[in-house]
């Protein structure tokens, strides 16, 4: 017992060792009838199995490290575990990047580019004085009344673009109005009489325009007084006989619904309207 002691102490990883070390086992139980004789004697094939058959490691099972480490004898196995919990949080602490930095892989975020808009008491007056912007809002209006003749409420919205201050526009506004530049009531009357005989529209769609571009209410009515009645027939028959040659192909009622609709369009009343498809159907080829 005590010589299988000894070997089993030595820790002696040889393939015959071990197969030495388990015939003596062997024959010690046979001594003491613990084993048939006939046993003591092992054959090729056990001899064969004992040599493949892998040896205990000598040492403690307690130097075993936890997630399959092997510590050394002796050392606590509290070690390997700080150290892989420490490897672990410095491998997390990588991955998840520091705030502010760039992290492999992923784009970095950029923020909306916006565009401040700067204001004129950020960067101080555009004119270093009035006659400066004086000169400069007459340029404009020249430059206005140029191509065509414009209306004042336009050509104070485009003062006011330009960012010129508000006693100097008026000023410039007025001298123009005084010798004649600038008149919205001509303005007015050249606008119906052209859009009236050009473009076949209505009293109604003439007020409308005049609106939009700024002219006094009164001033309007005096410029759309002048369109009789007569005038606004002329004018829907005019624009009805020009769209019917073109639906040659369609039927009828889709003919009369297209005209209905156009001249709707233009601002011409119910009355002429009819007025206007009575005579152009009836005058049409059966």
């Amino acid at each position: 017992m005590s010589k299988y002691s000894s070997r089993r102490g030595s820790g002696v990883n040889d393939a015959d060792s071990s197969a030495d070390a388990v015939d003596q086992v062997r024959q010690w139980l046979a001594q003491r009838g613990k084993l048939p004789a006939d046993a003591t004697a092992p054959t090729d094939q056990s001899r064969t199995a004992d040599q493949a058959r892998p040896v205990a490691s000598a040492r403690p099972a307690d130097a075993a490290a936890p997630g399959g480490s092997m510590a050394h004898p002796g050392e606590p196995a509290a070690v390997d575990q700080q150290a892989s919990s420490a490897g672990a949080g410095d491998r997390s602490s990588q991955g998840s990047g520091a705030a502010g930095t760039h992290q492999p892989g992923r784009r970095p975020r950029r923020g909306r580019r916006t565009q401040k808009r700067v204001s004129a008491e950020e960067t101080g007056p555009l004119f270093s004085s009035d006659s400066e912007a004086e000169e400069e809002a007459r340029t404009i209006v020249l430059r206005q009344l140029t191509g065509q003749a414009r209306t004042r409420a336009e050509l104070e919205k485009k003062l006011a673009d330009k960012e010129i201050p508000a006693d100097t526009a008026k000023q410039v506004l007025d001298r123009f109005t005084d010798v004649g530049l600038i008149n919205d009531s001509e303005f007015a009357r050249s606008w119906v009489e052209s859009r009236q005989q050009r473009r076949n529209l209505s009293r109604t769609a003439l007020r409308q325009e005049l609106r939009r571009k700024g002219v006094d209410p009164e001033i309007i009515g005096d410029a759309v007084g002048i369109v009789e009645t007569d005038d606004e027939y002329v004018a829907a028959l005019d624009l009805a006989q020009r769209k019917v040659r073109t639906m040659g192909g369609l039927v009828p009622e889709t003919r009369k619904r297209r005209l209905v609709g156009a001249l709707a369009r233009r601002g011409f009343s119910s009355s002429i309207v009819y007025r206007v498809l009575d005579e152009v159907l009836d005058a049409e080829p059966e």
